[in-house]
């Protein structure tokens, strides 16, 4: 059940400017459920990986630990649980019956989760191309753990 308050403050004038203070015009809340908030965690970490093997496999980036921490960070999720949270979550029968407003948007998680599958997987296979041998390791656990984490899809 995380809630997310996003406030927006609109100002008399434009940052950065030389007073301490800018006096508010306006200022907008808007909470965001905790699927809202889910769909937009996946679709961040998703862009994110994108960008991450896109400069991986075009020899941007020298150093590969970004996207090593980035696919390590999703496929073995031990700080937040990752998409298994979500399942467990939203894919319930007892949440599905008791919030059929949220059909749609638990639609597009499911999309977002299978999708998230599929970077994963181009992922790992650029990632196995430049990854040096000291790191074989621990890319042959990613390997393992992602098509454990596929199958529970």
């Amino acid at each position: 059940s995380l809630w997310v308050e996003r406030t927006t403050l609109i100002l008399v004038q434009s940052l950065p400017g030389i007073s301490r203070w800018f006096e508010v015009e306006k200022r907008e809340v808007v909470e965001m459920s905790p699927l809202e908030n889910a769909i937009e965690v996946l679709e961040n970490k998703n862009l994110q990986l994108r960008t991450l093997i896109s400069q991986c496999q075009t020899r941007q980036m020298q150093n590969i630990n970004p996207l090593t921490m980035c696919l390590n960070g999703v496929i073995d999720a031990a700080v937040n649980g990752g998409v298994a949270r979500y399942q467990e979550a939203f894919f319930v029968k007892d949440y599905i019956l008791n919030h059929p407003e949220d059909g749609e948007k638990i639609t597009r998680l499911r999309e977002l989760m299978l999708e998230q599958a599929q970077i994963l997987e181009f992922g790992l296979a650029v990632h196995e191309k430049v990854v040096p041998q000291d790191m074989r390791p621990l890319h042959k656990k990613l390997v393992d753990q992602f098509f454990v984490m596929k199958s529970s899809l």
